[in-house]
């Protein structure tokens, strides 16, 4: 990748006082900005509903808090689709999703599933759902970096089993079970009570919602959790079983059984079994345990658990039967490394989250020379499928197996420079020249970021704006996303990254820029790219990925673990360390 901007590529914002050169376009309409996400606040709908803030937004949907006037101003959520999506080619296949979405949670009445309360139409005619406001937090901010207690596992797994189950026995299959979609709910006195959020790709068999039948197969989901069978577009019950042993796999190590991030190297490492075993990453761990969970996520679909009930029943029973019911971590800690309670914070609520989808022609299960597929729009990031995902072929890398960290490692070094055009009157001012280091730039400067790495590895950008929003960092990210590199964070040595150029106002401040450099990918942080799309720029708005995103950075950055020199002679600052996330702050000033 070279330095030359592309001026068809979309532009990125800062945070702050940076300003893009040019609008973010709305997906279908190229230089348009799509109607605002607050455009409702403090709209009454129904004579009922009245919309106060918005809480969340992903590639197709916003979802608003607001009050229910006509019952005690209770607190409620309102989720509706983009209006920019609906004047797209997918436009009244993402409605029908959206009924499908509905037609699932009217039918469950279970406890651990978020419950559906009224619908009806926005002004402009969109059709919304008005949802259970669930306080708490999501597992994911749940879960500890070195794995939960056991007892704790086992009375949340039971519960996930118990509420997945009562969905399946309504004919819905979930299809994006994760840890992100299963929130906490504080009952007071160290309970919690599990909510699974998120029918937005759900599968519902028989459905009222007229979805007609189409050549086209939709692969949908999160790929880290798609079992082998919905990677191929053949989800079933058990894909649901596999996703949620890929969740208990996170409960007890902290970690997932795979990292690839495409569907081909996924249904690889699927194929292989875990690298490592999970007795190794957590010693106390039952053996009849690990088994469980393994069978659950075993390559043929016949080969795991017949339901899910009997997974979780199963895994609940073995782990409350080696714990007494009392065991804890503290035995396998590191002394100074704390397990992280289960909390519940005012301002750390969440609510129901719209997912994306991809779209791909159908294909049968064939051998021979891999074949090229279209990918229509997608919000998640899912790989190009070709035939050669169904047999192993000798032209596959392996994935580098999980291990644990050496003493010592070879010292790994990333490059980065700037390249700055001064503007006068509204035009360029003399040539563009390059600039190292922490910078400061004047009004109307124009800036672009490059990034080099000596070595394989994975790159994540991040820009916190200079002021905190309501008292969070102002997160934003600049890097991966999907129209650059195929929206994967892996480079390749010596392959450049540049940034979109940028421009400086008239506004005063320091801007900081948060450089990642790992030699595999960094779950938090690729827990959070999907943000980086039309509706949202890239702007973290969720209370907890922006705690988990800040809790990284922490834990991480350290300015004594890093080498940094200047080269003058070709303007570029070098960045070196031997650990295997390295970190660094790249501060810009501008007066």
């Amino acid at each position: 990748m070279g330095n030359d901007h592309d001026p068809n590529s979309p532009t990125m914002p800062f945070t702050g006082d940076l300003k893009p050169t040019q609008p973010e376009p709305a997906p279908g309409e190229p230089g348009t900005m799509p109607l605002t996400t607050g455009a409702y606040l403090g709209v009454l709908l129904k004579d009922r509903y009245l919309i106060e803030k918005v809480i969340g937004s992903g590639g197709i949907g916003v979802v608003y808090s607001a009050r229910d006037r006509q019952l005690m101003n209770r607190q409620v959520v309102i989720k509706v689709l983009h209006q920019s999506l609906l004047g797209t080619e997918l436009g009244e296949w993402f409605k029908k999703k959206f009924q499908l979405e509905i037609e699932a949670l009217s039918r469950i009445d279970h406890p651990g599933v978020v419950g559906v309360f009224d619908t009806g139409k926005m002004p402009d005619g969109r059709t919304f759902l008005v949802m259970q406001f669930v306080d708490g937090i999501t597992l994911r901010s749940a879960i500890p970096e070195r794995g939960m207690d056991f007892s704790m596992i086992a009375r949340l797994i039971r519960q996930i089993g118990s509420a997945l189950s009562a969905a399946h026995d309504k004919g819905v299959l979930h299809r994006d079970i994760k840890p992100e979609n299963i929130m906490l709910q504080e009952l007071g006195g160290g309970e919690h009570q599990v909510k699974l959020i998120d029918f937005g790709i759900a599968q519902v068999t028989e459905p009222q919602s007229d979805m007609p039948a189409t050549q086209v197969t939709k692969i949908s989901g999160s790929v880290p959790y798609m079992a082998p069978e919905q990677l191929r577009g053949r989800p079933s019950k058990s894909s649901d079983i596999y996703a949620l042993g890929v969740v208990a796999y996170e409960m007890v190590t902290g970690l997932r059984p795979y990292n690839a991030e495409t569907v081909v190297s996924m249904y690889e490492e699927q194929r292989d079994g875990p690298s490592r075993s999970m007795r190794d990453l957590r010693p106390s761990l039952p053996a009849a345990a690990e088994a469980s969970i393994l069978k659950a996520l075993a390559f043929d679909k016949n080969d795991r658990h017949a339901t899910v009930r009997e997974f979780t029943e199963e895994l609940a029973d073995i782990l409350i039967e080696e714990s007494g019911g009392a065991i804890t971590r503290s035995a396998e800690r590191r002394t100074g490394e704390p397990v992280r309670p289960i909390t519940t914070h005012s301002n750390e609520r969440r609510a129901t989250t719209v997912e994306g989808e991809t779209r791909v022609e159908a294909v049968e299960e064939k051998k021979g020379l891999p074949a090229r597929l279209p990918v229509i729009g997608s919000i998640l990031v899912l790989a190009v499928i070709a035939i050669w995902i169904f047999m192993r072929t000798g032209s596959m890398t392996p994935a580098t197996p999980a291990s644990a960290p050496e003493p010592t490692l070879p010292a790994r070094s990333m490059n980065y420079w700037a390249t700055v055009q001064k503007y006068r009157d509204g035009r360029p001012y003399e040539a563009p020249f390059k600039l190292p280091g922490d910078i400061i730039f004047e009004k109307d400067y124009r800036v672009r970021f490059s990034f080099s790495g000596a070595e394989n590895g994975f790159l994540y950008l991040i820009n916190e704006g200079p002021q905190p929003v309501n008292n969070l960092p102002a997160y934003v990210v600049l890097f991966p996303k999907p129209s650059v590199n195929q929206g994967s964070a892996e480079l390749s040595a010596k392959q450049e990254m540049s940034t979109p150029e940028f421009l400086f106002d008239t506004e005063q401040g320091t801007e900081k820029l948060w450089l990642v450099w790992a030699t595999k990918a960094v779950s938090e942080l690729e827990a959070v790219k999907g943000v980086v799309n039309p509706i949202d720029l890239g702007a973290i708005t969720s209370p907890d990925q922006i705690r988990l995103v800040e809790t990284f950075l922490k834990r991480h950055y350290s300015s004594e673990k890093v080498n940094i020199t200047k080269d003058e002679v070709n303007k570029q600052m070098a960045v070196r360390s031997q650990a295997e996330i390295m970190i660094h702050l790249l501060k810009l000033e501008h007066h």
